[in-house]
């Protein structure tokens, strides 16, 4: 499923960004939810995917994802070229929000992997949302949804 036709990758802005997660978010709205199953932990399904670039950032992945019942999310990931790339995207990306919670990314094991951060947004008039921005190694992530919980529950079944 092709959400957008974007322009060459030198043309790209965040208005071209926004609007292809305007396009996702507008194709999850018609597209049937389906059934819960009764396995209690969350499963996902991708919807819909694209490319495309973050301001500060460069290109990135974006997927459209379904989960239970109402959940519907957009993930940005870039891969950089090291983890001190990936931080310094994040840094850059933060400085955008309005932090809610900030902390150390951990693995399974608990050792420190990388850095998250739960924001809103931070200018009046634009929809509320929730976005986890994190890192992990080579990675760069942002989790879009109606609630940090959603984001949280993508965040858990992306690092499985």
């Amino acid at each position: 499923m092709v959400l957008a036709r974007l322009p060459d990758w030198g043309e790209i802005n965040m208005k071209a960004i926004r609007r292809m997660l305007f396009m996702a978010l507008l194709a999850l709205l018609v597209i049937p939810q389906a059934a819960p199953q009764g396995n209690t932990r969350a499963k996902f399904v991708v919807i819909g995917r694209g490319h495309g670039t973050i301001e500060d950032v460069g290109p990135v992945a974006v997927t459209a994802w379904e989960g239970p019942p109402g959940m519907r999310l957009t993930e940005l990931h870039a891969i950089c070229t090291n983890a001190d790339e990936a931080h310094k995207d994040f840094e850059k990306r933060i400085v955008k929000f309005k932090v809610v919670l900030r902390e150390p990314k951990k693995d399974k094991d608990g050792r420190v992997i990388g850095e998250r951060a739960e924001v809103v947004p931070n200018k009046e008039g634009e929809p509320e949302q929730f976005t986890t921005l994190f890192t992990d190694g080579l990675h760069y992530l942002e989790i879009t949804s109606a609630s940090n919980e959603e984001n949280r529950e993508l965040e858990k079944f992306l690092s499985n």
